[in-house]
């Protein structure tokens, strides 16, 4: 999803309307902040719960790095 993306859907929403994030356990938690961090395409998909991307470090990956909104719980 692009910032445009999420821009669009959140223009259809009541302002009011809160914003959490997975909680503990399955439960829910308020979104309490939002950064932006360093990413990169994990080639390695074969570790099922690390999804398609992974933080960026170390400096062999560093020319690899994209920007994202990453929103923490």
């Amino acid at each position: 999803m692009k910032v445009r993306d999420l821009i669009e859907i959140l223009n259809g929403c009541d302002p009011e309307l809160p914003i959490v994030v997975d909680g503990y356990e399955g439960g829910l938690d308020d979104l309490m902040e939002v950064e932006t961090i360093q990413i990169f395409k994990d080639v390695n998909l074969n570790v099922g719960w690390y999804g398609d991307h992974e933080e960026a470090s170390g400096a062999s990956i560093k020319a690899n790095t994209h920007t994202a909104i990453y929103l923490p719980r």
